[in-house]
């Protein structure tokens, strides 16, 4: 188990090498180019998509405010492992991620895609490396679009990356000794875009946004997850979201029910349900300044809110007393415990 921890590391960090390597700066993960090679392969019966751009994240206040922290400790002996033995800083080399899974919200059924502009040579060349720093020699084979990485020292573990491209790789987190599992999803023999509603709820993200999600409620666990969103009515056929922030923040969130009917009753709760948050002395606090709104179009609710960079620096400074009067606010619901007097 730990010879395979080790093989997990030396890949992940195999991987940042090859997304900052020289010659990064023109695509440097893309964001939208990883989501369109990401759907292709995820299969029909994907629930969920989501994905991350890095380069968006790096350029965040908040980023540049907080990212020291990612150099300390265990994370910071990793960063400087990779430093030397690859010359390249990963905190600031990590592209684009995409993740699909299944309503069985399992491990075993994701599906990783990170896009950047990068070599095979080079993660191979780095894996070995990084392996050998642990005492560990490594194996780097090829077969057709499936690299395959090996710890000599532990020839039964085995993982295995595939390729869409030059630049997009694919990983199974739950799987990654399975090739065939890993050759399955390559061959794409269907498409995210395959289920109708789940395509209806990709079209409404943008996949060059900070974050992204587009989801459908498909099983028992998801739909247990959006019971929120149902309003008392039916259930949703599918949601989406949208993050953008760098300085100010702007968060879109959209719901699709049956009909028209249901989106306007959910609209109408939710707008009843948010006077109630702003009401609140404590959570209404956030939102104080905010740019709010809960409009219906057609069949779907869309609310978004919008933070300016003044409002984000006042929450993040005032974040501490915050969550303490949060945490006194729901103490104010239990019963005291009685006086020893009281007690019979």
């Amino acid at each position: 188990m730990r010879t395979h921890v080790t093989m997990v590391t030396a890949l992940c960090l195999a991987t940042a090498v090859a997304i900052g390597g020289p010659g990064c700066s023109k695509t440097r993960g893309n964001a939208k180019a990883a989501a369109a090679a990401a759907i292709k392969v995820f299969p029909k019966d994907t629930a969920i998509v989501g994905g991350v751009n890095f380069a968006k994240v790096r350029a965040s206040k908040l980023y540049k405010q907080f990212s020291s922290f990612l150099t300390s400790g265990e994370v910071g002996d990793t960063v400087d492992l990779l430093k030397k033995k690859c010359g390249v800083d990963p905190i600031k080399a990590i592209g684009a991620v995409v993740v699909g899974i299944d309503q069985s919200m399992d491990k075993d059924h994701m599906i990783l895609v990170v896009a950047g502009d990068w070599d095979e040579g080079k993660i191979g060349k780095c894996f070995e490396a990084i392996t050998g720093k642990q005492g560990h020699k490594a194996k780097v084979t090829k077969d057709g679009n499936v690299t395959e990485f090996v710890d000599t020292d532990a020839p039964d573990q085995h993982m295995f990356v595939g390729w869409l491209d030059k630049s997009t790789m694919v990983m199974l987190p739950g799987a990654l000794g399975d090739k065939d599992k890993l050759k399955a999803v390559l061959e794409a023999k269907s498409s995210a875009h395959d289920s109708p509603d789940l395509a209806a709820m990709l079209d409404k993200v943008d996949t060059n946004a900070t974050a992204w999600i587009a989801m459908t409620p498909q099983g028992e666990k998801i739909q247990k997850a959006m019971q929120g969103l149902n309003a008392g009515g039916p259930q949703p056929k599918g949601a989406w979201m949208n993050l953008e922030y760098e300085s100010s923040l702007k968060l879109t969130v959209g719901v699709r029910y049956p009909a028209d009917a249901d989106a306007k009753a959910a609209a109408q709760k939710a707008k009843e349900s948010l006077a109630e948050v702003k009401s609140d002395p404590t959570v209404g606090k956030i939102l104080d300044g905010a740019k709010t709104d809960i409009s219906q179009k057609g069949s779907d609710v869309v609310s978004t809110v919008e933070l300016s960079e003044k409002k984000i620096d006042d929450l993040v400074s005032q974040l501490p007393r915050l969550m303490r009067k949060m945490r006194s606010h729901d103490d104010d619901d239990i019963a005291p415990p009685p006086e020893p007097s009281q007690v019979p």
